[in-house]
C-alpha cells in the first residue's frame, strides 16, 4: 500500500516550487484507512486512481500538464488524481480555505456550459465540476462508485 509522507509533500512542494493546502496534506497524513479502502476498489491502479498515492506521479502529471499555471486552463490548481478517461481531478492551491475537489471535464456539458473562452479557462463554480465538498466527501463518493461498478460486473 503506498501513502505520501510528510518527506514526499516536501519533495513535491520543492520540485513544483508550489505551497500544498494543509487541508490536502492532512487528508493523506490522517486518513489512511479510507485511502486504503479506496485502493481496494475496482480501479486501483495508479493511472485510473482519483485521489493518486504516488509520490512521483503527482510531481510528473503536473508538470506535463503545466500545472501550477498563473493563466490559462486550471490556473491555481493541482491536479491529485484521474479517473484515466480523460477526467483529471483538482484542488485549488491559491485559496487554502477552499477545499472543493473539482474536475476538468472532457465530456458531459457543452463546452460553453463549463468554459469561460474569454478567462481562459474552467468555470469551477459549475455544479458538474464540483466533485465532492472536500477530500474526504470525494474520496467516499468515489469508493461508492466502485462499489456500484463492481456490483454490476457480477
Amino acid at each position: 500500500m503506498i501513502f505520501i509522507t510528510r518527506v514526499d509533500f516536501d519533495m513535491i512542494e520543492q520540485q513544483l516550487q508550489i505551497k500544498l493546502p494543509a487541508h490536502y496534506k492532512n487528508f493523506h497524513l490522517q486518513e489512511t484507512s479510507l485511502i486504503q479502502e479506496l485502493r481496494e476498489g475496482a480501479l486501483t491502479d495508479q493511472a485510473h486512481l482519483s485521489l493518486a498515492t504516488d509520490a512521483d506521479w503527482l510531481p510528473q502529471t503536473n508538470q506535463e500538464m503545466g500545472v501550477p499555471k498563473e493563466a490559462g486552463p486550471c490556473r491555481g490548481k493541482f491536479c491529485i488524481g484521474t479517473d484515466g478517461g480523460g477526467n483529471d481531478y483538482f484542488i485549488s492551491i491559491e485559496n487554502s480555505a477552499d477545499t472543493i475537489v473539482y474536475q476538468a471535464a472532457h465530456d458531459g456539458f457543452p463546452r460553453e456550459e463549463i468554459y469561460n473562452e474569454e478567462l481562459d479557462d474552467f468555470i469551477w463554480l459549475h455544479e458538474g465540476l464540483q466533485m465532492g465538498k472536500d477530500l474526504r466527501d470525494f474520496v467516499k463518493q468515489d469508493i461508492q462508485a466502485n462499489k456500484e461498478f463492481e456490483e454490476s460486473q457480477q
